[in-house]
């Protein structure tokens, strides 16, 4: 089996502007490799790759999440809150072509 997951520190630049409560919660790769394997998977190989992508705006960024089925804790921010960490997205990572949002993965491959 081959897989690609999202794994931390995937989105610092959003983690930095939210509460500790509102972080998402990823898992690293040691962590991930270890699931697996107490799974009773082996694990054949694994890379971690960060890479940078440019959204078009904080606010396309935050819809991608959202149409991706991405969820936060329960609680959720509220939207002056939300509208603040959009401004302050907007200003701290802005690129010429819009906002930078820094993705990192893990791909493992296992077997039985």
């Amino acid at each position: 089996m081959l897989c690609d997951i999202y794994i931390r520190p995937s989105l610092p630049e959003l983690g930095s502007l939210v509460p500790p409560d509102y972080q998402f919660q990823w898992l690293d790769a040691p962590q991930w490799v270890n699931a697996f394997q107490t799974a009773g998977l082996r694990v054949l190989r694994h890379e971690s790759l960060s890479r940078r992508y440019v959204y078009p705006s904080a606010q396309a960024l935050l819809r991608r999440l959202h149409d991706t089925g991405v969820a936060l804790p329960q609680r959720t921010l509220s939207f002056g809150a939300i509208k603040n960490v959009l401004r302050d997205y907007s200003r701290q990572f802005q690129d010429s072509a819009g906002v930078i949002a820094t993705w990192s993965t893990l791909r493992i491959e296992v077997s039985l």
